[in-house]
């Protein structure tokens, strides 16, 4: 039985287990079709045309279970976006309506945004980011794409704010670092350089 397979039987599972009515197994699925659908570029167009149908029935399926949440609207984005489609940039927007600290969303409406010649909505999502907190990813890329476009539209403020911030994120993945490269080498592992 492949990996997929075995996934596929967990996943069902926990929709058996939650009577349907959970919708993160369904979000979950949707988000492994789609990571298939876009790790593959040489698929047939048959298979991409599946995995896509596949992941548009499974984010309904999610939406109709109750989520609304930032995840699925993302995943749906990102499908979205792999079409072509300009509705990507809405769905990224309707997830940072429900979770605005969702960063994935963020710098990819702002992509979006710009791909589809919105260029000073892209900035202003942006730069709507930087008051929030990102613990479970890295925000340097938000801070320095908003200091390079805040820098080009001569606003000094928001240059100044995503510098600091730029500044403070990269300070702390060095102290990470250092503290996992500390604790490596107490336990007698090589130093990396």
């Amino acid at each position: 039985q492949s990996d997929v397979q075995k996934l596929a039987d967990e996943i069902n599972a926990a929709n058996r287990a939650g009577f349907g009515l959970n919708p993160r197994p369904y979000v979950f699925a949707a988000s492994v079709a789609l990571a298939l659908l876009m790790a593959n570029p040489a698929l047939e167009e048959r298979e991409v045309q599946a995995l896509q149908q596949q992941t548009d029935d499974l984010l309904v399926r999610a939406e109709k279970a109750g989520a609304h949440q930032a995840g699925l609207y993302y995943y749906r984005g990102l499908l979205y976006a792999q079409q072509k489609d300009k509705r990507a940039a809405d769905e990224f927007l309707r997830a940072l309506a429900v979770e605005p600290a969702h960063l994935p969303s963020r710098l990819m409406a702002a992509q979006e945004l710009r791909r589809q010649g919105r260029g000073d909505e892209a900035y202003e999502v942006l730069k709507a980011g930087l008051p929030w907190r990102y613990a479970l990813h890295d925000a340097r890329p938000l801070y320095a794409e908003t200091a390079r476009q805040a820098a080009a539209r001569r606003e000094p403020d928001v240059t100044q704010e995503a510098l600091l911030k730029l500044g403070y994120a990269e300070r702390k993945i060095k102290r990470r670092t250092r503290g996992h490269r500390g604790a490596a080498e107490a336990e007698g592992a090589v130093p990396l350089p």
